[in-house]
């Protein structure tokens, strides 16, 4: 699973059409379809139905969607660290010394 493709899924999911999908994502409804087509063939399995309108999740696509939450939360919160250690002055060096033995 790549971010792109958990973005694009779970896009999809939220407004349940591909084409409605592809306006909010800015790209071609061809490329998205494209792009969830990789996904699957990475899962091995569909991750939608397409006979039902909006389109529902597969059982693997539940489970795919399940960890694209994860992941992206996780992507998210490593970011907001990022940008958090970012706006922090650098720390100052610290030096110890040992006393010397005589």
């Amino acid at each position: 699973m790549n971010l792109k493709h958990a973005q694009y899924v779970l896009t999809v999911l939220r407004t349940g059409s591909m084409t409605e999908a592809a306006k909010q994502l800015y790209i071609s409804q061809p490329s998205l379809s494209q792009t969830i087509r990789q996904a699957e063939e990475q899962l091995g399995m569909p991750i939608f139905n397409r006979d039902t309108a909006p389109l529902s999740l597969t059982y693997a696509g539940q489970m795919y969607v399940k960890a694209a939450r994860e992941v992206m939360s996780i992507d998210t919160n490593l970011l907001n660290e990022i940008e958090e250690i970012k706006s922090k002055p650098p720390a100052k060096p610290v030096v110890c010394t040992m006393p010397s033995r005589q």
